[in-house]
This record gives structure tokens, sequence and C-alpha cells, in this order.
């Protein structure tokens, strides 16, 4: 097994959008956050964070237009289909959402 990996991460941006919950069951729902960056300063980049089950609750105060630092994390999955090929899924989960 390799070494362990660090799995959290930060960055700033401006809230582009902020989604109403959606509730998939009992036991999980999201809500997503949108946000503008700049990878080297040069390309506009708009990325989604997901804020799943409690944490939903700290977009409650963000508003489109605020500038905010994301703590999240980088989640992933390998589903096999029908026909027996892997595919891999990602998700940028988002662990707090401070207003700057």
């Amino acid at each position: 097994m390799g070494k362990q990996q660090k799995n959290d991460f930060n960055i700033d941006g401006k809230v582009l959008h902020v989604g109403m919950p959606v509730y998939f069951t009992e036991k999980m729902s999201k809500r997503i956050c949108v946000i503008e960056v700049f990878a080297d300063q040069k390309y506009r980049q708009e990325v989604a964070f997901d804020f799943v089950n409690e944490n939903m609750g700290l977009l409650n105060n963000i508003r489109e237009g605020d500038w905010v630092n994301i703590s999240f994390q980088l989640r992933g999955s390998k589903k096999i289909q029908q026909d027996g090929k892997a595919r891999w899924f990602n998700a940028v989960e988002g662990l707090s959402c401070v207003k700057q």
C-alpha cells in the first residue's frame, strides 16, 4: 500500500450559484455551490462543490457574488456496468464555506 496522502484542500473564489437542497433518500441529500476560480490567474473555471447531508446548512448564508474560501476533499468510486466494464466517478465534497 502506498503512502497516506492528504485529502483536504482549500480554494478561494466568487460564488456563481448556490443550489437548492436535493433529497435522494432519508440518509442522502446534497446541495451544490459553484464558484469561479482562476487557474494560474489566466483561465477562468467554474467549479461545483457538493455539500452533503449536514454540510448543506453551511450554504445557508452564502449568496451569489460572495467571495468565499471553500475547504474540500476529493471523493471517487468505481462502478461496474452491466457489460462488465469499469467506470470511475469523481466528486468534490465541500467541508466548509467561509465568506471572505
